[in-house]
């Protein structure tokens, strides 16, 4: 067994950042650390998925590239789906274009590839992605990560997303709360004390208080949610706009849906540069007459949409502290981070609560990873300290008699824990009890799963003796276990949320994966690396029949040329020209793609 601070042989673990708008992979390197890049040389990868009836697949920039081309096709937001509530998807408008299947109502599918598919899968086709670009930019095996997630992700929305990562090949996986990511980061700067810490980015809001020393981190409680991301805004802004458009009589304009997705994208930049400007124009051509549509945002309409979010992040941020006994100015320092934080209004009503203006330098989009990379390095052994000591990721409670809410484990409780609990029935011979559980983050007790137990020997009302055991694992995953305790017999128990799969659909799809088998990885690379250099110079072969018009001729000769070294570089196979050469062209073809998607954008909304 590797000794603490001696690097384990057979793990090496990446750390993922698994964003709504954007995802990075962290790796060792040295002593610090080096960013994946997808072949463009971006090291933000798009949280973007495109699928064709046909079978195809795009994913991170090649998706992005394409989505206002293939609106149904292509999704976005990919992490938000687990928490997705299928009627306000709908509600959406050309804003969601997916086709939401309603043949089920337990869980969410979409009309998506030629078929209707969950989030598990569509996420987990990511992660392949993923998994995939860090062993093209690192040359080996990738296969065991730590995965930041928000603070509001449920028990069995943890339990969803860490299978999803096995299906996608990632053969151990942890998960870190992305606050407490945040603080790792800070941590191996030298940063001790009391933090306060708040992770807000697109879709989700978290924020916790840790206790860091020298070895050890201690996180006293955390609140999260996940209907205050920042993509609430650009909903909003682009809706108006459309809304605007078919008031100047745009009722008929083509291809809503791909109008929507650029707007989407006009309305991420407008929200940005409102904050930074304090005003942002948006245009877009409607009516058979193409007259423009025209109107500026200010300040004020920005904060018409941001101060419900601020408000009630602000009040998860003092119920934090009013449970830990702590007042404003009780933490040491301020840590923000994400996107919503870059915008001075956000960030001013948490400096409010916490009595602290934020430390300077956390604020960028790489600090969560390079926070999970800390925690990777720790468990692959690299690194003996700090040791990380997680609390509930949510209070777990149960319905009593009279409605009331009992408190079974409480957020500043530690993970691993368990909690045992009897029950009993009241009909004779009554084979099946279902226990309703809550979970509280930081706002009200939400229903969280029911748990089903069922087998319960026939017996007298009351005479059945029923142990229930709940168990967090280290990830916050919730488990249940049952036995009736005078016949010592265990019984079947299904954990059953309002939405999604129960724990245990989750549970038979994991132990149905196929068992890990050593492969050829310089084949496996070789393959990969051949279809993602298929696809590039078939969409460069687009572009050069379809948008000639935005390249220069210098542009035009580097391409062909890099095409042709490319060409020849697939039949020969060598993996280090193959890298070499598709890195080359993808670079050389980036800024043509970049023009022709704001050509596309332009021709709408100017």
């Amino acid at each position: 067994m590797a000794q603490l601070g001696q690097k384990s042989s057979d793990e090496t673990f990446v750390a993922v950042d698994f964003g709504t708008s954007a995802s990075r992979i962290a790796y060792s390197r040295g002593e610090g650390h080096a960013l994946v890049a997808e072949l463009n040389g971006e090291t933000e990868i798009p949280s973007v998925l495109t699928l064709s009836p046909e079978g195809g697949m795009l994913a991170g920039v090649d998706a992005r590239n394409h989505q206002a081309i293939f609106p149904s096709e292509t999704l976005i937001g990919l992490k938000s789906l687990f928490s997705a509530d299928p009627e306000e998807l709908r509600g959406r408008g050309h804003l969601f274009p997916q086709k939401i299947d309603s043949s089920s109502d337990q869980f969410l599918r979409l009309e998506i590839g030629g078929r209707p598919r969950t989030p598990l899968e569509l996420i987990a086709l990511y992660l392949l992605h993923l998994r995939q670009t860090a062993e093209v930019g690192m040359n080996r095996v990738v296969e065991s990560a730590v995965f930041t997630v928000p603070v509001s992700f449920t028990p069995l929305e943890r339990q969803a997303f860490r299978l999803a990562a096995r299906m996608a090949g990632f053969q151990r996986v942890r998960l870190l709360d992305e606050p407490v990511a945040v603080a790792l980061a800070a941590i191996s700067r030298g940063v001790r004390g009391r933090l306060a810490v708040a992770s807000w980015g697109a879709g989700y809001f978290g924020a916790t208080v840790v206790e860091a020393q020298q070895d050890m981190v201690q996180v006293l409680a955390s609140v999260g949610s996940s209907r205050l991301g920042g993509a609430r805004i650009d909903d909003a802004l682009a809706q108006d706009f459309l809304e605007r458009v078919r008031a100047a009589g745009g009722e008929g304009f083509a291809h809503e849906a791909t109008v929507a997705r650029h707007l989407l994208e006009a309305a991420r930049h407008a929200k940005q540069e409102i904050a930074a400007r304090g005003k942002a124009v948006l245009q877009l051509r409607s009516g058979k007459e193409k007259k423009p549509v025209r109107h500026t945002y200010q300040a004020g309409d920005l904060n018409q949409w941001l101060d419900p979010l601020a408000t009630k992040a602000a009040g998860l941020c003092r119920g934090l502290l009013q449970e830990l006994s702590l007042g404003s100015g009780d933490v040491d320092m301020l840590l923000l981070a994400g996107g919503m934080v870059q915008i001075e209004a956000a960030a001013a009503s948490l400096r409010e609560v916490f009595g602290r203006d934020p430390e300077p330098g956390y604020g960028s989009l790489e600090t969560a990873v390079t926070g999970a990379l800390v925690r990777a390095r720790f468990l692959e052994r690299e690194l003996a300290e700090p040791l990380v000591l997680d609390a509930m990721p949510m209070a777990l409670g149960i319905e009593g008699q009279t409605g009331h809410i009992n408190t079974l484990q409480a957020r500043t409780e530690r993970i691993p824990a368990s909690k045992v609990e009897l029950f009993t029935t009241y009909l004779e011979k009554q084979t099946e009890v279902a226990i309703q559980l809550y979970g509280h983050r930081g706002q009200q007790w939400e229903r969280l799963a029911a748990a089903e137990i069922a087998k319960i020997p026939p017996m007298k009302g009351n005479q059945p003796k029923i142990e229930v055991t709940l168990t967090f694992d280290e990830d916050g995953v919730l488990n249940a276990s049952a036995r009736e305790m005078s016949k010592s017999k265990p019984l079947a128990v299904e954990l059953r949320p309002p939405h999604g799969m129960t724990g245990n659909e989750l549970r038979s799809i994991e132990e149905e994966l196929p068992p890990h088998a050593e492969e050829d990885f310089s084949e496996r690379l070789r393959e990969e690396l051949r279809v993602r250099g298929q696809l590039l110079l078939g969409t460069l072969g687009v572009v050069a029949s379809r948008h000639a018009s935005v390249m220069t001729r210098d542009e035009k000769h580097i391409i062909v040329s890099k095409t042709r070294d490319f060409e020849e570089v697939l039949e020969g196979g060598d993996i280090d020209e193959m890298r070499s050469c598709s890195r080359e062209l993808a670079e050389a073809a980036q800024p043509v793609m970049q023009r022709v998607l704001d050509k596309s954008l332009e021709t709408l909304l100017r």
